[in-house]
């Protein structure tokens, strides 16, 4: 058996009897306890800087000074961490209150003092100690990494500050953001997300010595704050090592992560002597690091002292802001694909700034979240923009209009308790129809708490109220939104919109995304529509609606009025056949040659006769009926596609999920594999009806799901489906 520690007991009272009465009453303990005495303060406070102690007993009264002096002393030169218990020949409440607020774990009476009575005070305090200490570090330190929380790194810093001060000494802040974190997080999910962080607190401790204080002030930002390094060059060094330690790849749940860190750093007193200052200089200078390539550091300079000065400017105007009336709407319209009619407006606030001009969102947006006004701007814009829509329908009775305004919502308003009934009875207050207001969010808006934004929208959605994702495509988790948020409307984003009709990827990954939205009963608006080419193209692929300047630039109040005053259509869509994709003559060719190749091609891979009689019955009712080519397996099914591929020809493949020797998705993933195999077409058929399949299913860029049980006997609904992608897919392809 190991030799038990004995329990290191200090006593300090200047009674000697009483000191003898505490230790006579402690050696009747079966556990070992090690007693020393202290009867000055002296004494006391040269035996904590010699030795370390698991309990103290102090009396009330040490000469002409007491007990509570002497803990005051210990916690603020730190000379030891042990509970303590105060002793007194005082029966007086106030003093034992006094002691316990100043820091004693417990009183004790010394006409109470028992071998018991002692033991059990002695053990009352060590356990209130360490639960003291507990929830003094859960109070100081982040639960995720370990370390210190902002609100501990800032008091460090303030030290710090006061060190220098009195040393005239120098010393750095570094604040640290993991590169690209979003898409680790979205991919594999906030447990992987989590695991990085806590890996990335190691390394970044690791590479540093033990007196640096590292601290997370929130998501995936860090900050290291260094004493001692008088040089620049030294402070390089650090930073270097800093990069260096991340750019390594990192395994995650079985994965090979690949990361790196943007870090800035600001020097004390170079850049301020203000705490709050510091730690925005060393943000701005890690900005700088991100914005020159990522995976580095940069400095804080002047340069970056004009930006600091430029947001105090803009933090203090956007105060007066709203009281003095500075924000207005803008309107874009969004148009029918169908007819060319206007099916609604987005509402975009601008800031008419007194003396800069006009100040866009995304100057003010950041700073307006920063400093806690996203709230108050983001009500505003909802009571506007459902004024406004309730003074159009009633001015413009005559005209019919079944507008809807689609209004932009930010994560901090999502956060806002109170978000959900302020949305609620601004509708109300108007009387507006519910479905003809739309929230619209981006991925960054829900990203951090799925669950809870779904839970809020999914009670406005009840009520009518319709919700948007915007910039779809652009954001690592978007499957796992469609799945869990009950959205109406898909947007996407530009970027794939301005390569659409010169690029064949985007075109693919566009119309996977309007087939995917459609077979889950959304509607989709193309974002950024600039060109007569790219909207022909877009009501080839079935977009409900289109946006962007081609149609109207967001407009001013008065201007979208007289657009809805003027009689007919924004603008005529030609249809695609007699006028598609002008001023791309590539395009046209390759259409002009594929519709003169005759009937169409479909491959049915698909084990039950039954279904297959129907489909062929289903597609022999059409007028031009395509040919049709069927295996019973995703083997067979490579093979015709390895054929059909040699001969320049794509095919239009029905799949069913379940087969034998190789199914429906072990087929996509082959196909997947193979390049030459991707200009296929895929409906996939099945009979399951679980939302993950349908996502499962277009994690393969399938053109549509059909489930079996809704098709019908005859296949009608399949019938028309491919009837309307027969001409796309040869445009496609």
């Amino acid at each position: 058996m190991g030799t038990v520690k004995p329990l290191r007991v200090l006593v300090v009272d200047d009674d000697k009897l009483d000191r003898i009465a505490v230790r006579r009453a402690l050696s009747k303990v079966k556990n070992v306890i090690d007693i020393s005495e202290a009867a000055t303060f002296e004494e006391a406070t040269s035996l904590l800087l010699e030795e370390n102690y698991d309990c103290l007993l102090f009396d009330y009264r040490l000469g002409g000074k007491n007990g509570i002096e002497l803990i005051q002393l210990i916690q603020n030169e730190g000379l030891s961490h042990a509970p303590i218990v105060m002793l007194s020949g005082i029966d007086d409440e106030f003093v034992m209150l006094n002691c316990l607020k100043e820091g004693a774990q417990d009183f004790l009476l010394k006409s109470e003092i028992t071998t018991h009575s002692l033991v059990r005070a002695i053990r009352y305090a060590q356990e209130r100690k360490q639960i003291s200490l507990q929830m003094r570090f859960l109070a100081q330190h982040d639960m995720l990494t370990g370390l210190a929380n902002r609100s501990l790194f800032i008091e460090s810093v303030r030290q710090a500050i006061a060190r220098s001060q009195r040393d005239n000494t120098y010393f750095a802040i570094m604040f640290i953001d993991v590169d690209n974190f979003k898409s680790v997080n979205d991919t594999l999910g906030h447990e992987a997300g989590d695991e990085l962080l806590t890996t990335i607190a190691d390394l970044i401790k690791s590479a540093l010595r033990d007196n640096d204080v590292v601290g997370r002030l929130g998501g995936d930002e860090f900050s290291v704050l260094i004493e001692g390094v008088e040089k620049q060059g030294s402070l390089i060094k650090i930073a270097q090592q800093l990069v260096e330690a991340i750019r390594e790849p990192i395994t995650i749940q079985g994965k090979l992560i690949h990361t790196s860190i943007s870090l800035g750093i600001a020097t004390y007193p170079t850049c301020s002597s203000d705490v709050s200052a510091l730690i925005k200089c060393a943000d701005l200078a890690m900005y700088k690091a991100k914005q020159s390539g990522r995976n580095g550091y940069c400095f804080y300079s002047d340069d970056l002292q004009m930006l600091a000065d430029e947001y105090v400017t803009l933090k203090t105007d956007l105060h007066k802001a709203l009281k003095c009336k500075e924000f207005e709407l803008y309107y874009q319209p969004q148009i029918n694909v169908s007819d060319g009619t206007i099916a609604g407006v987005e509402a975009l606030i601008r800031w008419n700034h007194p003396v800069r001009g006009m100040v866009s969102p995304d100057e003010f947006i950041p700073v307006a979240e920063t400093v806690g006004l996203i709230n108050d701007i983001g009500d505003w814009v909802i009571e506007e923009a459902c004024q406004q829509l309730q003074r159009w329908l009633s001015e413009y009775k005559d005209l019919h209009l079944d507008l809807v305004v689609a209004i932009n919502v930010s994560a901090y308003q999502l956060r806002q308790l109170s978000f959900k009934k302020n949305v609620f009875n601004t509708v109300k207050k108007y009387g507006l129809p519910f479905r003809q207001v739309e929230l619209e969010l981006t991925e960054s808006a829900v990203i951090e708490d799925v669950e809870r934004c779904a839970t809020k929208l999914k009670d406005l959605s009840g009520k009518g109220i319709q919700v948007a994702i915007d910039d779809f495509g652009t954001g690592f988790s978007s499957f796992r939104h469609l799945q869990l948020l009950p959205l109406k409307t898909l947007k996407i984003d530009k970027i794939f919109i301005d390569e659409i009709c010169t690029v064949q990827k985007s075109r693919e990954i566009v119309k996977s995304m309007i087939m995917m939205a459609h077979a889950l009963d959304m509607d989709v608006v193309a974002e950024g529509v600039e060109t007569e080419s790219q909207a022909s193209l877009l009501k080839i692929l079935g977009c409900d609606k289109l946006q962007g300047y081609y149609f109207s630039r967001p407009l001013k109040l008065q201007d979208m009025n007289r657009l809805l005053e003027s009689p007919g259509t924004i603008a005529i869509i030609k249809d695609a056949s007699e006028h598609l994709l002008t001023g791309d003559a590539a395009m046209k060719s390759t259409f002009s040659t594929n519709k003169k190749k005759g009937p169409f091609t479909i491959l049915l891979v698909d084990d039950d006769d039954l279904d297959a009689k129907a489909i062929e019955r289903s597609l022999r009712k059409q007028d031009d009926p395509p040919k049709l080519v069927r295996v019973v397996n995703g083997f067979q099914a490579l093979e015709k596609l390895k054929e059909q591929s040699s001969a320049g020809s794509p095919y239009l493949v029905l799949l069913d999920i379940n087969m034998p020797k190789m199914g429906g998705i072990e087929f996509l993933d082959a196909v997947r594999r193979d390049p030459n195999l991707h200009r296929s077409t895929v409906f996939v058929l099945t009979t399951s009806i679980e939302e993950k399949d349908k996502l499962s299913a277009y994690n393969y860029h399938v053109a549509g799901y059909i489930v079996k049980s809704d098709a019908g006997p005859d296949y009608c609904h399949l019938s028309k489906m491919i009837k309307h992608y027969q001409n796309t897919v040869s445009l496609l392809h």
